[in-house]
C-alpha cells in the first residue's frame, strides 16, 4: 500500500474517498456526486488545516531553523520535524490538551546548541461541539512563532 509508505517513511497522511460502487461511473452521474458531497469535502479541505502551525526561529537573527518535534502528551501521537524553513504542522483534535518539547538545531552549524522550547497544555481554542457542527475554520488553527535561544558555554 503506497499510502502506508508514505505514512510511515514520509510521515504524510494521503485519503481515498470512495464515492460510487463503480471506480468511473458514468459522466451523467458526476453532477449529482457533486451535489451530494460538496459540503462535506469542502469541510475535510478546510479540517487538513487543523492544528499547530508554528515557524522555529533563532532569536538573535530571525533566521529559520530546522527542529524536531516531540509529542509529550497525549502517549501515542507521533512526532514531527520543522522543514528546512522552520515550519511545523501538527494535528490535533479539538479539545485535547497537548504537550510538545520542540529541539532547535542548525544543520548549517551543528556545533550551535539551542535550548529546548516547551510547549504545555497547547490546545486547538475551538470546542468539539462547534468543530462537530462544522461552524468556520476560526479556533481550528493554533499559530505560534517559537524564537530559538542559543545555549551559552
Amino acid at each position: 500500500m503506497p499510502q502506508d509508505w508514505t505514512y510511515h517513511a514520509l510521515g504524510l497522511l494521503q485519503l481515498t474517498l470512495e464515492l460510487h460502487e463503480d471506480k468511473d461511473p458514468p459522466a451523467s452521474e458526476l453532477p449529482g456526486l457533486w451535489a451530494d458531497n460538496r459540503g462535506a469535502m469542502l469541510r475535510l479541505m478546510e479540517l487538513s488545516h487543523m492544528g499547530l502551525r508554528a515557524v522555529v526561529r533563532d532569536a538573535d537573527t530571525g533566521r529559520p531553523l530546522a527542529a524536531n518535534l516531540t509529542v509529550v502528551q497525549p502517549e501515542g501521537v507521533r512526532s514531527t520535524t520543522a522543514d528546512a524553513n522552520g515550519y511545523i504542522f501538527k494535528p490535533m483534535a479539538p479539545g485535547v490538551s497537548y504537550s510538545f518539547v520542540v529541539q532547535p538545531y542548525d544543520p548549517l552549524q551543528p556545533g550551535v546548541v539551542y535550548s529546548a522550547i516547551k510547549m504545555v497544555d497547547a490546545k486547538l481554542p475551538v470546542s468539539r461541539q462547534k468543530y462537530a457542527r462544522g461552524r468556520g475554520l476560526e479556533g481550528l488553527t493554533l499559530k505560534r512563532t517559537l524564537l530559538a535561544q542559543k545555549v551559552k558555554r
